[in-house]
């Protein structure tokens, strides 16, 4: 135990050295960090809309602004919260997946193995680096798995009803942590060596327990907005774009992202068959009931079809909008390290083809090369400007401090409107997006939005802030469709600003 407490203190300060300049802060951030304020300051988990407009939080679970809001409560700011958990929970995941791989294998060294690969990596390293709710979901999915294992070799009530906590507060977390009950529904029915009876028992109980809190938050949402998360259940097919995406994320994992594409594509697919191949190896060798190590891996199996399953089917049916990128395929490749250390250990240490040990080495030292490459450069660029609207750039923008300057009561329209309202402290409005991504189709009410927006734009004290105007988001209208019939004000570095060509003096 000792080794991994050591590593979590190394992950611990590693963290802390990696964002001199603060915690990184996306969109996403913005929604928990200001959730977590508006709660200590009595206004419920909320978060600021158009116009400065308090609005309850629904469209993310609360789990992630709740634990803010406690660290916050002790006199830290939200911002130095969000890092503090980020250090806590980056050496907290890497050494639980190390303790995870010993497990698996009954040898420290590998469990040591795994966790330095797991602090290297570019996708663990990218997401604890931001605000975001990721680095607790793997925490509590990595804590599930080890207790859901525990009680299906030795079940006991009090280990079930902890499996069961550990699902709920991974679908309060994040909504893809519905995956964690499925998967514990899955693995008590199907993984226990006990009487259907006891069996059913067990699944009644762990649904019970873990539903129960996930349907008082949506009860509470249901309540306050007439709506469970903010999403509509509509058949919107993922198409090409989703293997196109997953075909550029996966091998940036393991190998350089500059290989031609069917090198690329061989080489997945030849590993796909080498963690198929010893995993049939050690599933099919004779093992006594109730076998922990085997138990476990079925369990990181279960968790990792059903996950992925899970997030297809919620951009299918209900937000097309949700990216398979480092962030969201996390989940899966912790999962997958976990795994494909602790089977390459065990076949390596047995002594079994010289072949095979000589290409997991290969693979290894592959894998090893790229995260290197890949996190140095991460880390370079976290520690010397930033990351998103914490970077230097957003930090020491012109444009916000000229806006911070405008004459109270000022209406400022903006497409970057929670960066600009998070960092200036003034309230602005979202320009109408064109598609709606969620859908994926033409947002009903488009032409209405832009044409009240304009009209508005008509005021004397008011004022478009257009931020990188030659290089919008693909759902946005077009600059044209924006500016006209505006006139250029003032012209920054990364933003325009626009106002009727009247009120120019």
């Amino acid at each position: 135990m000792l080794p991994f407490i050591a590593l979590f203190l190394i992950g611990f300060l590693f963290l802390l050295w990696s964002t001199p300049r603060g915690i990184g802060i996306q969109h996403d951030s913005v929604f928990y960090l200001t959730a977590a304020n508006n709660l200590i300051s009595g206004r419920g988990l909320s978060w600021i809309g158009d116009g400065g407009v308090v609005k309850p939080l629904i469209h993310f679970p609360p789990l992630y602004p709740l634990a803010l809001s406690s660290l916050i409560a002790l006199g830290l700011t939200a911002e130095t919260a969000a890092r503090l958990m980020a250090a806590i929970l980056f050496g907290a995941n890497i050494a639980l997946s190390g303790l995870l791989v010993a497990s698996i294998t009954r040898h420290t060294t590998s469990g040591i193995l795994a966790s330095l690969l797991a602090l290297i990596t570019p996708a663990m390293l990218e997401t604890h680096l931001i605000a975001l709710s990721e680095p607790p979901f793997i925490f509590i999915s990595l804590a599930f798995i080890a207790y859901l294992t525990r009680h299906l070799t030795k079940p006991t009530w009090h280990t079930l009803l902890l499996v069961a906590i550990l699902a709920s507060a991974g679908a309060l977390t994040r909504y893809a942590g519905m995956a964690l009950l499925a998967t514990g529904g899955f693995c008590l029915l199907f993984l226990q060596r006990r009487s259907l009876r006891a069996r059913l028992r067990d699944l009644a109980l762990f649904s019970l327990a873990a539903l129960l809190p996930i349907l008082l938050w949506l009860y509470r949402n249901f309540t306050l907005t007439g709506s469970l998360t903010n999403r509509t259940f509509r058949f919107h097919p993922p198409g090409k774009g989703l293997f196109k995406a997953l075909l550029e994320v996966v091998p940036a994992w393991i190998i350089p992202t500059d290989l031609p594409l069917p090198l690329t594509i061989a080489l997945i697919f030849a590993l796909a068959l080498g963690i198929g191949y010893l995993l049939q190896q050690r599933l099919r060798s004779p093992a006594p009931a109730g076998d922990a190590r085997r138990t476990l891996l079925v369990v990181l199996i279960a968790f990792q079809i059903v996950y992925l399953s899970l997030l297809i089917f919620s951009i299918t049916f209900f937000d097309a909008a949700t990216p398979l990128d480092n962030r969201t395929l996390l989940p899966f490749l912790i999962t997958l390290l976990i795994l494909v250390v602790g089977l390459g250990w065990r076949f390596a240490a047995e002594g079994k083809g010289q072949l095979a040990r000589l290409l997991l080495l290969g693979l290894l030292t592959l894998f090893v090369w790229n995260s290197w490459m890949l996190s140095s450069a991460l880390l370079q660029r976290s520690r010397e400007k930033g990351i998103g609207f914490a970077s230097q750039q957003w930090r020491a923008s012109e444009t916000l401090a000229w806006v911070s300057r405008l004459p109270e009561g000022a209406l400022i329209y903006t497409n970057e409107r929670l960066a600009l309202t998070y960092l200036s402290g003034r309230p602005a409005f979202s320009i109408p997006e064109k598609i709606d991504t969620v859908r994926a189709e033409p947002r009903a009410g488009f032409a209405a939005e832009m044409a009240l927006m304009h009209e508005r734009l008509r005021g004397e004290n008011a004022y478009l802030v257009l931020f990188h105007p030659y290089n919008l988001r693909w759902e946005m209208p077009t600059r044209d469709e924006i500016t006209f019939p505006l006139a250029r004000l003032v012209e920054f570095e990364d933003a325009s600003v626009y106002i009727n060509p009247v009120n120019l003096k």
